[in-house]
């Protein structure tokens, strides 16, 4: 996710009304002046999409992705809530893995390990 002129700054330079802003409008408020979640979640369905088509079309039976966590809580809220379901903050996946951790996962859904 692209959080624009936020990139790089800690929460603190940020400050809490910017903040407060987007966490209103979490789902649709371009935080930074960047990308939105919805926009995210929809670029990551995509592709969601794609993989599963491949597997089905030429029986391609492993998908690798390599990734940010960002993109793995997209994943995670898709394959629990569905496509075009938009979060609230408090619904939000705060687990993802760690940096130079993974995560297998079933394109029907289901975590495998970590």
């Amino acid at each position: 996710m692209d959080f624009g002129n936020w990139e790089g700054r800690s929460w603190a330079d940020i400050g809490k009304s910017a903040i407060d802003i987007w966490t209103a409008e979490f789902a649709t408020h371009a935080p930074g002046g960047g990308e939105n979640l919805s926009a995210m979640l929809d670029r990551v369905q995509l592709a969601l999409q794609a993989a599963q088509q491949l597997c089905v079309a030429q029986a391609v039976q492993d998908v690798v992705w390599i990734s940010h966590a960002g993109v793995a809580r997209c994943v995670n809220w898709l394959q629990a809530q569905g496509a075009g379901v938009k979060p609230q903050p408090h619904q939000w996946p705060t687990a993802a893995p760690a940096w130079g951790e993974w995560e297998i996962r079933n394109l029907n859904g289901e975590s495998v390990s970590s």
